[in-house]
């Protein structure tokens, strides 16, 4: 009879760990299906920052080429560009100079400066006319 107790004892002891297994086991999905929400949540927030960011970058190029009052007129063109947010400003030189990379390093502008190798890509309608 002793030992028939002890085995009804295990069993009930067996069957409230398998309670508290399948309760436990029934939490964790529960924390796992949050998370994999608050993931799928964020992500679809960080998409449409990522979007929103995209769709207000504004390109500016300015084609350039040495010349007497070339670094006055990039200060003015910077001066008014510096208002502008989300702004990548794309100055292309016919030859990259030391005086415009470092004005253009010292403006608080999203820039790219590119070479065109010495190569005039767009000539003025003045000298063409001639």
């Amino acid at each position: 009879m002793l030992g028939t107790l002890q085995s009804m004892e295990v069993a009930e002891e067996k069957a409230k760990l398998l309670d508290k297994f399948n309760q436990l086991e029934l939490e964790l999905f529960e924390a796992e299906r949050q998370i994999v929400h608050c993931d799928a949540e964020l992500g679809h927030k960080m998409n449409a920052m990522i979007s929103e960011d995209s769709y207000r970058q504004i390109f500016v190029i300015t084609p350039t080429y040495t010349r007497p009052t070339q670094l006055e007129e990039l200060t003015l063109l910077a001066q008014a560009l510096g208002h502008i947010p989300y702004l990548q400003w794309v100055v292309m030189e016919t030859t990259k100079t030391n005086l415009v990379s470092e004005f253009l390093e010292s403006t608080n502008l999203h820039v790219t400066h590119l070479d065109s190798g010495g190569e005039l890509l767009l000539s003025e309608r003045g000298v063409e006319q001639v």
